[in-house]
């Protein structure tokens, strides 16, 4: 028989896939363009069935490829930094850490800057600002976890190591764009604020072939990754290879955190907001905590895209200003609550 906490624990996470679902439909009827509810599903419809409906080109053009790839890239990237939010704070038992922790947001920035003010980079054309912030995420996560392996991985070291990368790839944006004209200047600013209308339907595909291959390892390692918020003593007597799976997790985790902030820039606090909520909704497996942080983050970015859609039509809002807005009314509710986030 399925045990109890099993099957409650399934229907919260059906359930969190049903608002998601709810969300994405009634998104893909909002922005600029004046296209409806309905006429954004004819389109859809029209995509998948040609000839069922009779569908402007324009409108197919705007649902196909702008709005529903600018929705699911919302919920895919919610996704990766939700779940990667909840594991950087297990292994790293810092209520504070965040899949920013590490310092990819300003190693991406840097590489995203240098791609716009110098035209720098390994790939050309549409890929170079995109290809930069990824190379240069991966860099970062390969310095931190490089020094921190020579403490044991211990979680005091990765997060120092990570401040210290963060400082150094900070002074690197800042020269920059020190040195760079005003355009330059306003470009790196917008991509460093966050943005998922640069999302199309080849860069979806790489997102879920990340998802793809993070996700189920981190799933693989929920025990591993619950043990370790007892303690590494504790988590070494039960067996539990704590430097190997720290730094296992910890890989996992920057390649899907870089891949996010290659696409869609650095939107902050979905990482750190999304475990939180779900820690406040009640006990549950480590494998349900993942799960339900991962579906959180999404529900989290896609309402915070439609906001950023809404509140200001036909003027688009950066995406990461009201992520940061939807964060810190969470830290203060558990301040007023006198809990602290475990």
């Amino acid at each position: 028989m399925l045990k109890k906490g099993f099957i409650s624990g399934t229907a919260v996470i059906l359930l969190l896939i049903f608002i998601s679902g709810i969300l994405a439909c009634y998104a893909v009827g909002i922005g600029p363009a004046g296209i409806g509810g309905l006429e954004a599903f004819q389109a859809l419809c029209n995509h998948f069935v040609p000839n069922t409906f009779d569908v402007s080109a324009m409108t197919h053009t705007v649902v196909v490829n702008i709005r529903a790839p600018r929705i699911i890239m919302a919920n895919l990237s919610g996704f990766g930094l939700g779940i990667c939010g909840y594991a950087m704070q297990s292994v790293l038992k810092n209520p504070l850490a965040s899949p920013y922790t590490l310092g990819l947001s300003a190693a991406a920035g840097f590489g995203a800057a240098l791609a716009i003010v110098l035209g720098i980079g390994l790939l050309s054309s549409q890929y170079l600002i995109v290809g930069n912030a990824f190379v240069f995420s991966l860099l970062a996560s390969i310095l931190v976890l490089g020094f921190a392996s020579g403490r044991n991985a211990r979680p005091e070291a990765v997060i120092l190591s990570g401040v210290a990368v963060m400082f150094l790839f900070s002074a690197g944006i800042t020269l920059l764009q020190f040195i760079a004209d005003p355009y330059a200047v306003q470009a790196v600013v917008f991509w460093l604020i966050g943005d998922v209308g640069r999302a199309s339907w080849d860069k979806i595909l790489i997102m879920v072939l990340v998802i793809c291959l993070v996700t189920p390892f981190l799933l693989f390692k929920s025990w591993d990754i619950g043990i370790l918020r007892l303690g590494d003593e504790t988590a070494e007597s039960l067996g539990v290879r704590v430097s190997l799976t720290r730094m296992g997790v910890m890989a996992a985790c920057s390649l899907l955190t870089a891949s996010v902030v290659a696409f869609v820039g650095a939107i902050g606090f979905i990482g750190l907001v999304a475990p939180h909520m779900v820690k406040l909704a009640g006990r549950g497996s480590e494998l349900f905590r993942l799960l339900a942080s991962g579906m959180v983050g999404a529900i989290l970015l896609a309402s915070s895209d439609m906001v950023a859609l809404t509140v200001l039509a036909p003027n688009i809002l950066p995406i990461g200003v009201v992520t940061s807005f939807l964060g810190v009314p969470l830290f203060m509710f558990l301040i007023k609550r006198g809990k602290q986030p475990k």
